[in-house]
């Protein structure tokens, strides 16, 4: 096996065809991967978040076919503080969902030589931070991975998000919504058509780029995020992503996001992607003066429907199980997080300090302190 680290632009996109051929091998629901793992993200990521940044790429390869991808950064600046370890993640940390270990079939062999690599080749860092999936093809790498590297690797906290499965027969999804929320969509609905002429629309197409991104963008600035500073509006570097990203995912086939307008004016979006029949929701919002109406209900109903004619499955709600998604399913998955410490002084004093930060918190909650 042969590894190479890659750190141009122009190398970095020959990879295209084999970083999704190996995200296909393991793209799916509820445990696999999902679309923030492909070429295409990692590509906005690299034209936002890490303009002007190192980053590298160890790409690992068996008779000259690509069988390994694992794409880097730093997540922390170096510094002098002998108790500030620097921290080394996977390029999709940075912004990412269900990610996991770009491997041809699931070998931890090879996941051993990318890892290896990242330790003889990259300097300055003391622990690789990363997150994965319970349950998931590369949480059984990691099992088998041998004890020199296995032992330094532990576990953080976890957290649970959901996700909806719908059955081939859309109208028996529609028989599984609760009845009080089905009563409730319908009265919405018809509320907001008594207001004015209704419309929803998804948006595909490369060249609907301009006029979706212009109707998301009014959506956030009126809504309440916006004030609580949690929209796109107020975040210069994620409006930068999503603006990188959309033409990313439009060009591959992997953007489908709707919109709810009302008379003309935009009401709702829902900013989504897909990859292999498994739609993920990235950001959702609304005006807030249309709050009574519930149009971002009302539109994900209708997105919903929509996306399962095109033969979408899945429906990644992403982020915490808040009760707004929850109402929709009561499926999830957990995504744990990971480090790996190197043996370095601040990565075996960051190790230290996780394990005394683990047994007070244990101790917080054992039975006794009850």
């Amino acid at each position: 096996m042969q590894i190479e680290l890659i750190r141009e632009r122009r190398i970095f996109d020959q990879l295209a065809a084999d970083w999704n051929r190996l995200l296909a091998e393991d793209c799916t629901a509820p445990l696999g991967m999902d679309a923030t793992s492909s070429f295409e993200w990692a590509s906005a990521l690299l034209d936002s978040f890490l303009l002007n940044q190192d980053w590298y790429v160890a790409v690992a390869r068996e008779n000259s076919e690509v069988v390994g991808i694992l794409p880097v950064c730093y997540r922390t600046p170096a510094t002098n503080s002998f108790f500030t370890p620097r921290v080394l993640s996977p390029i999709t940390s940075l912004h990412g969902g269900r990610n996991g270990f770009l491997i041809h079939n699931g070998s931890s062999e090879i996941l051993q030589g990318l890892i290896e690599h990242l330790f003889q080749n990259i300097s300055g860092w003391d622990l690789f931070s990363f997150h994965i999936v319970n349950g998931s093809r590369s949480e059984q790498m990691l099992a088998h991975l041998p004890g020199r590297i296995s032992s330094w690797i532990h576990k953080q906290g976890s957290k649970i998000s959901p996700i909806l499965m719908m059955p081939e027969d859309i109208e028996a999804w529609n028989a599984t919504i609760k009845s009080s929320l089905r009563k409730n969509l319908r009265r919405r609905k018809q509320q907001l058509e008594q207001l004015g002429s209704l419309r929803f629309e998804l948006f595909r197409d490369p060249d609907e780029i301009p006029r979706f991104h212009e109707a998301m963008l009014y959506i956030e600035r009126n809504s309440w995020k916006h004030a609580a500073g949690t929209s796109i509006t107020r975040k210069p570097e994620q409006a930068q992503f999503y603006q990188a990203l959309l033409p990313h995912a439009a060009r591959s086939g992997q953007w489908l996001s709707g919109l709810l307008t009302l008379d003309g004016e935009p009401i709702a979006h829902s900013l989504s992607i897909v990859h292999q029949g498994i739609a993920l929701g990235l950001k959702a919002s609304y005006v807030e003066k249309m709050k009574k109406n519930s149009p971002s209900s009302v539109l994900r109903w209708l997105y919903l429907q929509d996306v399962h004619n095109l033969g979408v499955r899945y429906f990644d709600f992403s982020g915490d199980a808040e009760n707004h998604k929850m109402q929709w399913t009561s499926q999830t998955y957990t995504l744990t997080g990971m480090r790996l410490f190197r043996s370095t002084a601040r990565g075996r004093m960051a190790m230290i300090r996780n394990h005394l930060g683990q047994l007070k918190a244990r101790l917080n909650h054992s039975p006794e302190k009850k």
